[in-house]
């Protein structure tokens, strides 16, 4: 067996550092966002105020209120978590059903895809949470991190 040449070795870390940086998720800019990806939020009331987040697929949660010039990176969650809670909206039937509900103070849930916004806007919370979106809206609102949160 001959020794091994320093290019050899070269050409080995180069072929692994390749496939280790294929590996990373895919890092957005803010507002730049993929082809699918979920939104909620609220927004209305007095001020009139939007208060929206972002969920990309690769687990990245920005957050955004109007006027705000960027997004701004709030959490991330591992990219199975993010699939499993966008996988959770397509299934409650964000494509198919309808949910037109709007009032002073509203709620909403939205998924793109490819250009596409499936929109669904709720408000009367006396009469409690629709039951499209009664289990994946408190999953998404755990994922916000609590101001002075340093967990």
């Amino acid at each position: 067996m001959g020794r091994i040449k320093s290019n050899q070795i070269l050409a080995l870390v180069f072929g692994i550092s390749i496939l280790i940086g294929g590996c990373k998720y895919e890092q957005y800019a803010s507002g730049d966002f993929p082809d699918q990806y979920i939104t909620f939020g609220t927004y209305g009331g007095l001020t009139g105020d939007e208060d929206k987040k972002v969920l990309l697929p690769n687990g990245m949660l920005f957050g955004h209120h109007i006027g705000d010039e960027k997004y701004t990176l709030l959490a991330e969650i591992s990219r199975s978590e993010a699939k499993k809670l966008i996988n959770e909206v397509i299934d409650a039937g964000i494509k198919t059903k309808k949910l037109n509900q709007h009032s002073d103070l509203s709620f909403f849930l939205s998924y793109f895809e490819n250009g596409q916004e499936y929109l669904w806007v709720w408000g009367n919370t006396i009469t409690g949470i629709p039951k499209e979106v009664e289990s994946i809206y408190p999953k998404l609102n755990v994922l916000i991190p609590v101001e002075g949160d340093s967990n």
